[in-house]
Order: structure tokens, then sequence, then C-alpha cells
């Protein structure tokens, strides 16, 4: 394992899991040394048969360094009764991939020792991927639909998610991972509040494709060669958490060895999208929030985040005039937050984006 950071998760029993998914194909040279190839990500909601709900992220993708070929990868499991995240992360040659068209409920059984498997219901041709990492006792098998707008989930699952057709990707992003699906209509945003609330409940729009549904909080992780703004390789947590019946989404962000940064550069188009843009240090102001109004309303909006076993507390401060926001029907609050580890006392580790819809 490359990042003491991260452990290796427990084994999970089986259950029924949905994937929307996102794909992205872009051949060429992005840095000297690396050739980036394909980059795969897939969301999800898996509940076991004992009833426990998780989240699940995994990514994976293709570089060539020295003319071989090998795929990093990014697990992530969300315990939504706890509020915690556990995370591994990890590089293997041992990837392969197929594709076909069928779309079917999926399951995931763990098989002894350290056989993790996720595949369709149906025996039908799916688009296929697997890969194991011996040393580290990690096999993952995942089989889903590469030709839908969505996978819906069972009837045992508890929500229907999918992704969009549209991909709002701007090609001249040279971090070559950080591209964006956005709905215009957030519907994703108010249906994934709170889990009981939305037992019911069925999200036939399109969604964005980087929602997470949880309990109170969702995420999206990207991660790579995140180089543009001069802090090395970068990664960046996105969470989203419920504030009263208003939605708060926070990025941060972290170089290579594990530590938050200062800040962070957004940007999304779209008719009906968030046009941002922002570099987080230096742009607080001195007034710190403890609530932003929003459509009328107060939301308290000092939150805290269990990160891989680390507390950080996000306290608002109002923004300057460098961020432009551009949207159609939806209030919502655009400003920057310090980000403090483990308690609000001494000076915060970095600043972060954030934005909360009111509902």
């Amino acid at each position: 394992m490359r990042n003491s950071r991260y452990a290796a998760f427990s084994p999970l029993n089986t259950g029924v899991l949905c994937f929307p998914y996102s794909h992205m194909l872009n051949k060429g040279e992005i840095f000297a040394s690396l050739t980036f190839q394909e980059w795969y990500s897939w969301h999800g909601l898996l509940k076991e048969e004992s009833g426990k709900e998780w989240g699940i992220y995994l990514s994976y993708y293709q570089v060539v360094r020295e003319g071989k070929v090998s795929y990093p990868y990014r697990i992530k499991l969300v315990d939504f009764e706890e509020g915690t995240v556990r995370s591994y992360e990890d590089e293997s040659p041992n990837l392969k991939s197929e594709v076909s068209v069928e779309d079917a409920p999926l399951t995931v059984t763990y098989e002894e020792p350290g056989r993790w498997t996720i595949a369709y219901d149906s025996d039908a041709d799916v688009w296929h991927v697997y890969f194991v990492n011996y040393e580290d006792q990690l096999s993952l098998e995942v089989s889903f639909s590469g030709n839908h707008d969505y996978v819906s989930a069972s009837p045992s699952s508890v929500i229907t998610m999918g992704a969009p057709k549209t991909m709002n990707y701007n090609p001249l992003n040279l971090t070559g991972l950080a591209h964006r699906y956005f709905d215009p209509k957030r519907e994703v945003l108010k249906a994934a509040v709170d889990l009981e609330a939305k037992k019911n409940r069925s999200v036939e729009e399109s969604p964005t494709a980087m929602i997470l549904a949880g309990k109170n909080s969702w995420f999206e992780h990207q991660w790579g060669n995140f180089n543009h703004r001069g802090f090395g390789n970068e990664t960046y947590d996105r969470f989203g958490i419920s504030v009263g019946d208003a939605f708060m989404e926070l990025d941060l962000w972290y170089n290579e060895k594990g530590d938050a940064l200062p800040g962070m550069t957004r940007m999304a188009k779209g008719e009906n999208d968030v046009v941002s843009y922002g570099q987080g240090a230096g742009v607080c102001a001195d007034e710190i929030l403890s609530s932003v109004e929003i459509g009328g309303k107060s939301y308290p909006v000092e939150r805290k985040i269990s990160i891989d076993g680390t507390d950080f507390l996000i306290r608002p401060r109002i923004k300057e005039q460098i961020v432009d926001v551009v949207r159609k029907g939806i209030d919502s609050w655009v400003g920057w937050a310090d980000v403090y580890k483990g308690s609000f006392d001494g000076e915060p580790v970095g600043s972060a984006f954030l934005e909360i819809f009111g509902r």
C-alpha cells in the first residue's frame, strides 16, 4: 500500500449495489512522464443482507510509465451509521476490462481469503472489470452496464440513481481527471439529505454522477497528478452535508503527503449550471459566519467531517467578490470556509470552497 493514511477495509457480506457510473477516455500526453489513457469511477449504495447500508466509491485509471502499463485505483466506503469514511488505494498491473450492453442488479460477495466480488445477478454479458492485488489480498470483480443512462436499483435497495448523458468536461483542464457531471435541477441534492426520508424516493431525472447518496452526506473523490496549482500531486474530497433543509457542499484538498491544502480551484460550465472560479488562499474576509441566509431562511453552517479517522471542522467566512456564480432557479450561498484539524483551537490548516443549496 503506497499511502499509510489508508487502511484496508473489513469484508462485506453479500449485498445489493447500485452504480451510477462515469467514464472518460482521454488519450494523449498529459505530463512528460505520464500518458493518461482511461479513467473510470463508480458511485453506489450498498445494502447488506443484515440491513446495514454503505456508500461505495471505486475509481481507477490507466497510466503508462517507461513503457509499462499500470492501474492506480482508489476504493472508499462510507459507514452511514458511524458517519466515517474508510479508504484504500494502491496500484496494480492486473486489470482487465471488457464491454457489452446488458443492465441488471448487482450483488457483492466476500470470499476468503481476501476476495471481494461484485457481479450481475443475470447471466447476460456486461461490462466487466477485474483486478487483483495479491500482496494485500484484495480482489475486485465489477460488472455493470456501460450502455445505459442509469442502472436501476433492485427492490431491496433504497434509491434509484443515474448518470447524465452529457459530460461537462473541459478539455483544457490539464489535471486530466477533473471532469464534471452536473444536473441543472440538482434533484439528487434535494433527494439525498436523509436516508430514511428517501427510502421510497426515486430520482427519475438524470442526477449528477458525482453524488453518492448517504444518511446525511455524500462525497466525491478525485485524485492523481493535480499539480496545476504548484502544490505537487493533490487529491480532494468533495462532501455534501445536510444543513437543516439546505445542503452544503465542501471541497477539501490534500497534497501527496495527506496534508490539507489552502484552497482550491473549481470550474464548471453549463447553461443552467454553476460557473465558479476561485483560489482559496487569501480570499476570505475577516468576518466569521455562524449561519448563512438562503431564500429568507437562516442555516447554521459550522460542521465536523471525519475523513479516514481524522476530524476536520468547517467554519465559513464571508467571501470577497472574486467568485462568480451563475445559476437559474436555485437559491444558494457561495463563499469560503476555514478548515481546522481536530478542533477549532489554533490556526486553520487551509480553506475550502463552500456552496450551500437551499431547498
